[in-house]
């Protein structure tokens, strides 16, 4: 484990950071649903308000995306890098765009 010690952090971060994510947008979309016509209609600034906290995960992102550069740089493996970059790469997508919409 000492020997990808970089990139073990960064796919610990990605993974912490998605299903944190994962549970915030189930989150979202219970309550959406549990919500009437006039809140939906409105939804996107209840987000907003309600579930901003979402956005702070973009800095867990980040920092899964700079410790896998890291260990590109303490020359860890080509594969396990392609492994945590692209998890990285995938947590900040989840984070940014209204995955709860595809729950409803």
């Amino acid at each position: 484990m000492r020997k990808h010690l970089y990139s073990t952090i960064s796919i610990l971060f990605s993974i912490s950071c998605l299903l944190i994510i994962t549970w915030i947008n189930i989150k979202i979309a219970n309550h959406y649903l549990s919500s009437d016509g006039k809140t939906r209609a409105l939804f996107g600034i209840v987000e907003i308000l309600s579930f901003s906290h979402k956005y702070w995960f973009v800095g867990l992102s980040i920092g899964s995306i700079i410790t896998a550069i890291l260990g590109k740089r303490k020359n860890e493996g080509r594969q396990i890098f392609r492994i945590s970059i692209t998890l990285g790469i995938i947590s900040m997508i989840v984070i940014l765009t209204p995955i709860w919409r595809l729950m409803i």
